[in-house]
C-alpha cells in the first residue's frame, strides 16, 4: 500500500508542478509581450518523481516501517501547503499582468 501511495502521490506532485510550470512560462510569454500559450514536457518528471517516490517509501519502510505511510502524507501535505502558496502567487501575477 505504500508503494501506490507514494506512486500516486508522486503523480498528483507532477500535475502540481506543471501547473506551476505552465503558468510561470505564461507570465514570461506575457512579459515579453506573447501570447500566453506556455506548455510543459512531462518526460523527465514523469519517471523521475515516480523513482524518487519509491526510493524514499522503501527507506521509510525500511528504516521506520511503523509511520512510514504517516510520514509520506505528512511530507505530501507540506509540499502540497507549500504549492498552493506558491502556485495562488503566480495566478495572481499572471492575472495581474493579463489584464490591461
Amino acid at each position: 500500500m505504500l508503494y501506490l501511495l507514494a506512486i500516486i502521490f508522486s503523480l498528483v506532485v507532477c500535475g502540481q508542478s506543471f501547473a506551476s510550470e505552465i503558468t510561470a512560462d505564461n507570465i514570461t510569454h506575457l512579459k515579453n509581450g506573447r501570447l500566453p500559450n506556455a506548455g510543459a514536457a512531462i518526460f523527465p518528471a514523469i519517471p523521475f518523481f515516480q523513482l524518487l517516490a519509491i526510493g524514499a517509501a522503501w527507506l521509510l519502510q525500511t528504516f521506520i516501517p511503523h509511520y512510514a505511510v504517516w510520514i509520506l502524507v505528512g511530507l505530501f501535505l507540506i509540499f502540497s501547503a507549500f504549492w498552493a502558496f506558491s502556485f495562488t502567487k503566480l495566478r495572481a501575477e499572471f492575472s495581474r499582468i493579463q489584464k490591461p
